[in-house]
């Protein structure tokens, strides 16, 4: 099976898990996933927070390859040289879970000991282990002892300090197996998200209820986990209706905010210009000018902000590309930016802050010559929106910084950029700088996958 995927629009999350399994010590974890892209989101941060934690790693592959995993892995760091070294090997499940043709929970669970204490003699940390469990659906004798030899795994800690991975492919796998699966693993990972398991039940409880007979303590711990459900159930209910209730008086006072701000701007701005028409002093008016473009600056922030403030509130809707970008375009021309695009055919769900949040971008662009374009293009991670200028462009040291509250950089005023990557975040879009320096300045607004019509452009 082939591991086509890209793993460089996942950085914030596969950082977050990593850090999560780098910190894991003696857990046994259960993965579930629906495809290669969900499945690797976890196996990949798995394999390289062990080799940073200096730990032993075996991945037994089933339903991938060898080269499918390394492939994977090598998207985000080269693993070369663990693997030419032996710090990360790579065993089939033929060698493994069915050698021999069978599969025999005592022999595995050898396996598993003595990996780890040859990885504690050869100087690691302790031992990591990954397995793809699609072995379970080929019938072999023994499969059906897979949830007995999950179940004995627990009976390892806390003597021992190995990391366990399971990996599930849910397809293959019926509800009831998965639920089984659950209840052997003390944390499970679901389509990226680690969490501590409170459907586990330890090891002799598990077994037990597999001969049939249910020990009186998961009864009185099914029993007390019903009242404390309904508990918390009755508390998130009073805070869902409190944080209804401040939101609401927050959402007043802002506006009261906002309207008197703007309508206190607009007053200095009358008496800007009537000081400056009355005037007979050059330095005079020239100081009256810079006050009336404050104003007007000030305006548009408090504007873009009011905008801000109502895209977490109003809901998103769908966007005609098409008609978005006659309008941006128009407005540009109306600050005196010549704005050009060809887009058609496509729609973008968003909130209501899409225009303003391009509008800014456009407006805090660095300074260059010649027309700005608007395009886009579909790629592997979805929609990319482009907005081009040709110019000197952003340098690579601060193409993050431009980003940043109060940054100026090439005419920007320090919050419109800001505020535009805010306001995208708020739809689950992406705002990122990829021009070439010396060149010109591109701004690409990425749109993932279910957030946009899928017609071509």
């Amino acid at each position: 099976m082939s591991a086509q995927m890209d793993l460089a629009g996942s950085d914030s999350a596969r950082g977050h898990l990593q850090a999560v399994m780098r910190g894991a010590k003696s857990a046994h974890i259960a993965s579930f996933f629906k495809d290669d892209n969900d499945q690797f989101s976890t196996a990949v941060p798995f394999i390289i927070a062990g080799l940073e934690n200096r730990e032993k790693i075996i991945y037994i592959t089933d339903r991938n390859t060898k080269d499918d995993v390394l492939d994977a892995v090598m998207r985000v760091r080269n693993v070369q040289d663990a693997v030419d070294k032996g710090h990360l090997i790579f065993m089939t499940s033929d060698q493994t879970y069915l050698k021999d043709g069978h599969f025999d929970p005592n022999r595995m669970l050898s396996l598993l000991r003595e990996s780890e204490e040859r990885a504690m003699g050869e100087g690691y940390t302790r031992l990591r282990a990954s397995g793809e469990m699609d072995w379970y659906c080929s019938e072999s004798p023994g499969v059906e002892k897979i949830m007995e030899y999950e179940a004995r795994i627990n009976q390892m800690f806390p003597g021992s300090g190995s990391n366990i991975l399971c990996q599930y492919y849910e397809p293959d796998f019926e509800p009831g197996m998965l639920m089984d699966v659950i209840r052997v693993h003390p944390r499970v990972v679901v389509h990226g998200e680690m969490c501590h398991n409170p459907y586990y039940l330890p090891p002799d409880e598990f077994l037990a209820c597999m001969r049939g007979s249910v020990p009186k303590g998961v009864y009185e711990k099914t029993a007390q986990e019903i009242v404390k459900r309904a508990h918390l159930t009755a508390i998130h209910r009073l805070e869902v209706r409190d944080s209804k209730i401040s939101a609401r008086k927050l959402s007043v006072l802002s506006d009261i905010t906002f309207d008197a701000l703007l309508s206190q701007v607009a007053v200095v701005d009358f008496y800007g210009e009537l000081a400056k028409n009355s005037s007979a002093d050059s330095v005079t008016k020239s100081y009256m000018e810079e006050i009336s473009k404050k104003c007007h600056l000030m305006r548009k922030l408090l504007e873009t902000a009011k905008i801000y403030q109502l895209a977490g509130e109003m809901g998103q809707q769908w966007y005609e590309i098409r008609e978005l970008m006659d309008s941006v375009a128009a407005e540009a021309a109306s600050e005196g930016l010549r704005v050009t695009h060809k887009v058609s055919g496509i729609r973008v769900m968003a909130d209501v802050s899409l225009d303003r949040a391009i509008i800014s971008v456009l407006e805090n662009l660095p300074e260059g010559g010649g027309e700005i374009r608007l395009d886009c293009h579909h790629s592997e991670d979805g929609l990319v929106i482009t907005i081009e200028r040709p110019g000197d462009g952003v340098p690579e040291l601060v193409k993050e910084r431009i980003f940043e509250l109060g940054y100026n950089y090439g005419g920007s005023d320090g919050y419109g950029l800001f505020l535009a990557r805010e306001m995208l975040r708020a739809s689950q879009l992406a705002l990122r700088e990829t021009g070439v320096p010396g060149k010109g300045t591109r701004f690409e607004i990425l749109v993932p996958k279910g957030k946009y019509s899928p017609e071509a452009t």
